[in-house]
């Protein structure tokens, strides 16, 4: 599994996207964080930056990877 986490996210969400990677290493699940600095929420459709650009290749990378093996 793939997560992008943005820098800037809003502090409701973040929390969950906190609780969800505790869980997740709980449960042994493995999950590919992928951080965006100074990402904001949507940052795919906000933020046309080099790293959010990197953010999504890397995602797409890794989900295709996933789906091809």
């Amino acid at each position: 599994m793939a997560l992008t986490r943005v820098k800037l996210e809003l502090p409701e969400l973040a929390s969950t996207i906190a609780d969800f990677l505790t869980t997740a290493e709980h449960c042994a699940a493995t999950v590919e964080v992928i951080d965006v600095p100074g990402g904001h929420h949507g940052f795919e459709t906000v933020d046309h930056t080099e790293p959010a650009r990197r953010a999504v290749d890397r995602a797409m990378r890794s989900v295709l990877g996933h789906l091809l093996n």
